[in-house]
C-alpha cells in the first residue's frame, strides 16, 4: 500500500526538492498510521508543508521527522525494485520474442529455398521463351530489310524512268505502261508484305499469351506447392508429437529397467549374504569366492582376446596357465598378483616371447645368401620373373617397417616392436647398380637386395664395373 505514495511521483529521487520530500514523508506517515488506525493528516499537493504538519502531535512530529530522513532512502528502494521488476519483464518479453523471430526465421529459410527452386524453374522456362521470341524478332528484322531492299530497289528503278523520262520524252507513253505494270506489281508485293507482317504481328501476340498463361500456370503451382508445405507442415507438427509420447513411453521404460535393476540388486545381496551363511560365515571363504570369480573372468576374457587377435599356441597357453598358477597361490598360499600386476606380468612375458622371435628372424636374415654365377643361357623371361620378385621382396620390406598384421593362421608376420632401426636398411635396397652399360656409360638402375647389381646385369650381358 506504501508503494504506491513512491509510484505516484513523477520526477527522479534525487531530482526532489525539500518539500517535496517532506510531502512524501507525510504520505509515508499516513501510509502507517491508516495501517495502524491511527489519525491521519491530510496532504495535498496544494497544500504547503506547514499546512500539512500543523495539526501534528510532538509524537506524531517525532515520528514525521524519522520518516523525512528516511523518505529518500525508501524512495530509492521502491524505484530500485520498480525498474528490477520492469526489467525481468521486459528480459522475459523479449526472450519470447527471440524464440518467435528464431522460428520464423527457419520457416522463412524453408520457404526461400522452396521459393529459389521454383524460381530457377521460371527462370529456365522464361529463357527459353525469351530465346524463342529472339529468333522470331530476327526473323522479322531480315522481313524488314528485305522489303526496305525492294523499296530501295523500286525508288532507284523509278529514278531510272524518271531520268529516261526526261531523256527520251517521245517513248513517254510506252514507259507510262511498264511503270504503271511495276507500280501494280510493287503495290502487290507491298500488300504480301504487309500481310506478312500482320501474321508475324498476330503470332507475337499468341507467344505473349501463352507466356501469360504459363505464368499464370506458374503461379497457381507456386499457390498449390503453398498448400503442400502447409500440409508438411502439420504432418511434421503431428510427428513431433507422436516423438514426444515416444520419447515419454521411453522414459517410462527406463524408468521401469531402473527398478528391474534394484530388486535384482537386491536379490543378488540376499543370495550373496546366503552364500556367505552357507560357507560358514567367515569373511575368508567370501574372499575366495571373490578370487576365484574374477580369476575365471580373467581366464575367461584372455582366451577370447587370444582366439579374437589370432594369438599363438605359446601365447594362449600363458594367458590360461599364469591366471591358473595365481589362484593356486592365492588359495593356499601367502603371496598372490592383483589383477594390475597380473596383467603387467602377462604382458612382459608376451613381450618377452616376441622380441625372441624377432631375433631369432633377424639372425636369420643377417646370414649371407650363396649365390649362384648365373650364365648367360638364362632368358628374359626368368630376368623379368627374378625382377618381379625383387620386387615383391621391397614391397614386404616396406610394409614390414609399419605395425604388422596378423596371419589367418595366428602368427605375427612380423614383431611388434616399435623400435627405430628398420628390420634392413634403406640404402641397400636403393644402392645404384655398378655395372656399366654397352655405351660406356654407368647403369642408373637400382641393385637387388644384397647384391651390386641389377636385374638385368647379374647375368653377365652387359659390361659390370
Amino acid at each position: 500500500m506504501c508503494f504506491k505514495v513512491v509510484l505516484k511521483l513523477r520526477s527522479d529521487c534525487n531530482k526532489m526538492n525539500d518539500e517535496q520530500l517532506a510531502k512524501m514523508a507525510v504520505h509515508l506517515l499516513n501510509c502507517q498510521s491508516y495501517v495502524e488506525g491511527r489519525k491521519i493528516y491530510p496532504c495535498s499537493e496544494e497544500m504547503t508543508i506547514k499546512q500539512c504538519t500543523s495539526a501534528m502531535d510532538s509524537d506524531t512530529w517525532t515520528s514525521y521527522h524519522l520518516m523525512s530522513n528516511r523518505a529518500r532512502a525508501v524512495c530509492y528502494m521502491v524505484r530500485q525494485t520498480q525498474f528490477r521488476g520492469m526489467a525481468e519483464h521486459t528480459v522475459n518479453r523479449l526472450m519470447e520474442a527471440s524464440k518467435d523471430q528464431l522460428r520464423s526465421l527457419n520457416q522463412i529459410t524453408l520457404n526461400q529455398e522452396n521459393i529459389l527452386e521454383l524460381s530457377e524453374n521460371t527462370y529456365e522456362s522464361l529463357s527459353k521463351a525469351q530465346n524463342q521470341l529472339s529468333e522470331q524478332q530476327q526473323d522479322m528484322r531480315q522481313a524488314q530489310l528485305y522489303g526496305q531492299l525492294v523499296l530501295e530497289n523500286n525508288i532507284m528503278r523509278l529514278a531510272d524512268e524518271k531520268r529516261l523520262i526526261h531523256e527520251t520524252h517521245s517513248k513517254l507513253l510506252q514507259m507510262t505502261q511498264e511503270v504503271q505494270h511495276k507500280l501494280e506489281s510493287s503495290a502487290q508485293m507491298i500488300v504480301h508484305q504487309t500481310s506478312e507482317n500482320k501474321l508475324n504481328h498476330k503470332e507475337l501476340l499468341e507467344d505473349i499469351n501463352r507466356i501469360q498463361e504459363k505464368a499464370n500456370d506458374l503461379f497457381a503451382k507456386i499457390d498449390v506447392y503453398s498448400e503442400i508445405l502447409l500440409q508438411q507442415n502439420e504432418d511434421f507438427k503431428i510427428q513431433y508429437e507422436s516423438t514426444i509420447r515416444n520419447l515419454k513411453e521411453v522414459n517410462n521404460t527406463v524408468h521401469n529397467l531402473v527398478n528391474l535393476v534394484g530388486g535384482t540388486k537386491k536379490a543378488l545381496e540376499e543370495r550373496l549374504s546366503w552364500i556367505t551363511d552357507v560357507l560358514g560365515g567367515t569373511d575368508k571363504a567370501v574372499e575366495r569366492l571373490y578370487l576365484v570369480s574374477w580369476h575365471l573372468g580373467f581366464i575367461l576374457i584372455s582366451m577370447l582376446s587370444s582366439v579374437f587377435l589370432s594369438a599363438l599356441p605359446s601365447t594362449r597357453l600363458a594367458t590360461v596357465t599364469l591366471p591358473i598358477l595365481n589362484l593356486v597361490f592365492a588359495i593356499y598360499g601367502n603371496a598372490s598378483l592383483d589383477f594390475s600386476s597380473l596383467i603387467m606380468c602377462l604382458m612382459l612375458i608376451l613381450s618377452g616371447q616376441h622380441i625372441t622371435i624377432w631375433a631369432l628372424r633377424f639372425r636369420g636374415r643377417d646370414k649371407p645368401a650363396i649365390q649362384a654365377t648365373p650364365t648367360k643361357s638364362s632368358s628374359s623371361v626368368d630376368d623379368a620373373k627374378l625382377y618381379k620378385e625383387r620386387e615383391l621382396e621391397e614391397e614386404t620390406d616396406t610394409f614390414q617397417s609399419l605395425t604388422p598384421p596378423l596371419s589367418r593362421n595366428g602368427h605375427y608376420l612380423l614383431s611388434r616392436s616399435r623400435s627405430n632401426t628398420p628390420l634392413r636398411l634403406n640404402t641397400s635396397l636403393k644402392a645404384a647398380c655398378r655395372a656399366t652399360t654397352r655405351a660406356g656409360t654407368p647403369c642408373k638402375l637400382t641393385s637387388l637386395p644384397g647384391r651390386d647389381y641389377c636385374y638385368r646385369h647379374q647375368s653377365g650381358d652387359s659390361i659390370m664395373g
